[in-house]
C-alpha cells in the first residue's frame, strides 16, 4: 500500500485499560455501517472536556442521545417447600458436584435466606447502602459463606496481578493481540466465584430485598420465594416474567475526518477520557477510517482529473490486497468496499483535501 502505513504495535495497550483482553473481529465495512467516530459520555461536562481536548485537530460536534434498554427476568414463584422439592429433583438430573451445580447453589440460597429471615439477621443486609456492602455483610453474617468471602479475596488478587501484567506489557509495547497469561488456579477461582455470585449470593440478596419490606418477611418468603432463575429459565415451566425498562441520556462527541487523519495524536488525548464506548471498538473504527483515508490521499497525489470510479476501484483493491498479504495479522484490520472509499472521499472533499468534480477526482 502506498502512503503512510499504520504500525499497530506502536499504539500502546494502555488505550485498552478498561478492557483487559481486547478482541478484534474481521469485519467487512458495509455501506449501512459507515459512520464517523462518535464517543458517548455519561455527563455533559465530560463530553465538553473531551471536545475541548480534541479541538486542536478540528472542532468535534456535541450532541445528545437517549438510550433505551430492557432486561427480561424470570422467577420461580412457588412456596418454600415446593420450590426446594423442584430444585432437588432438577439437581439430581444434572449429576454435578455441588460447587459446580447451579441448582444446588439456588437451593442453598433458599435455605440461607430462610435462616436470615427467621433470626432477623436480614435487616442489616436489607439496609446496606449498596450491593457490595450488602454482600460483605452477608459473608460476615452467614458462617457457611466464609469460603466464598475467601474466594472473592483470591479473585481480587488474581485481577490485581492480571492488571499488573497488562501494565508491564504496555511498557514493553507488545502487540495489541498479545493476551496476558492467566493461571489455571486463577481461571478456576474466577469460574467458581462467577457461578456462586450468579446462583447463590445474588439470589439471597435479591430475595432479602424483595421480602424485607413486608409486614412479615418470613411468612411472605415461605408463601412465595420469588427466586430469580433467569440464566437457566429453560429448565423450568410456568415462570413469572418481569421486564425492566431503562432510559438513559448520554452525551455525544462526534469526530471529523481531521481527527481520523491525526489518529495517533487524538488517541493520546483520549487516554484519560471517560467515554462509555468499548475502547477496542473506538480504536477499530479509527483503524478502519484511517486506513482508507490515508490510501485515498496517497493515491490522489499528483492526479489531475482521474476517472472517479477507476480511482475508487484502485484504492479498494490496494487496501484489500495489502490486508490479504498480512496473513494472520490481517485479523485486526477490515476489508473495505467501494462505497466506503466513496464516503471517505466525500469527507475529505468537504475539508478541502481532495477535489472532485463530476466523474473526475484531482489533487488539491
Amino acid at each position: 500500500m502506498r502512503g503512510r502505513c499504520l504500525n499497530l504495535s506502536q499504539i500502546p495497550n494502555r488505550f485498552f485499560q478498561r478492557s483487559v483482553i481486547p478482541t478484534f473481529i474481521r469485519l467487512s465495512i458495509e455501506p449501512k455501517t459507515i459512520m464517523m467516530i462518535e464517543l458517548w459520555f455519561e455527563s455533559e461536562e465530560d463530553a465538553e472536556k473531551a471536545a475541548d481536548e480534541l479541538s486542536e485537530f478540528g472542532r468535534p460536534t456535541l450532541g445528545k442521545r437517549v438510550d433505551t434498554r430492557f432486561s427480561i427476568y424470570k422467577f420461580l414463584e412457588a412456596n418454600y417447600e415446593e420450590a426446594v422439592k423442584e430444585l432437588e429433583e432438577m439437581s439430581e438430573e444434572l449429576d454435578l458436584e455441588d460447587e459446580e451445580n447451579p441448582i444446588e447453589h439456588l437451593k442453598k440460597a433458599l435455605t440461607i435466606t430462610r435462616s436470615l429471615l427467621e433470626d432477623g439477621n436480614y435487616k442489616k443486609i436489607a439496609e446496606a447502602p449498596d450491593k457490595i456492602k450488602a454482600e460483605n455483610i452477608l459473608y460476615k453474617t452467614v458462617n457457611e459463606l466464609e469460603s466464598y468471602r475467601e474466594l472473592k479475596e483470591r479473585v481480587n488478587q488474581h485481577i490485581r496481578k492480571l492488571a499488573e501484567k497488562t501494565e508491564e506489557s504496555d511498557e514493553e509495547e507488545r502487540k495489541l493481540t498479545a493476551d496476558p497469561e492467566v493461571s489455571e488456579e486463577a481461571s478456576d477461582d474466577l469460574a467458581r466465584y462467577s457461578l456462586a455470585m450468579e446462583f447463590l449470593i445474588n439470589p439471597v440478596l435479591s430475595i432479602v430485598k424483595k421480602h424485607a419490606s413486608e409486614e412479615n418477611p418470613l411468612e411472605s418468603f415461605e408463601r412465595n420465594v420469588h427466586l430469580d432463575v433467569t440464566p437457566i429459565s429453560d429448565r423450568f415451566d410456568d415462570l413469572k416474567q418481569r421486564i425492566d425498562l431503562e432510559a438513559r441520556m448520554t452525551y455525544t462527541v462526534k469526530l471529523g475526518i481531521e481527527h481520523v487523519l491525526r489518529m495517533e495524536d487524538v488517541i493520546q488525548r483520549l487516554r484519560d477520557a471517560k467515554f462509555l464506548n468499548p475502547a477496542e471498538e473506538v480504536l477499530y473504527r479509527f483503524l478502519t477510517l484511517h486506513l482508507i483515508a490515508s490510501e485515498v490521499l496517497s493515491s490522489v497525489r499528483g492526479k489531475k482529473k482521474t476517472p472517479y470510479e477507476e480511482f475508487v476501484r484502485g484504492v479498494k483493491d490496494r487496501i484489500n490486497t495489502s490486508i490479504r498479504e498480512l496473513g494472520e495479522e490481517s485479523d485486526a484490520l477490515p476489508y473495505t468496499t467501494g462505497e466506503a472509499v466513496r464516503w471517505i472521499v466525500q469527507k475529505l472533499k468537504r475539508v478541502g483535501l481532495v477535489r472532485k468534480k463530476g466523474n473526475k477526482i484531482s489533487e488539491v
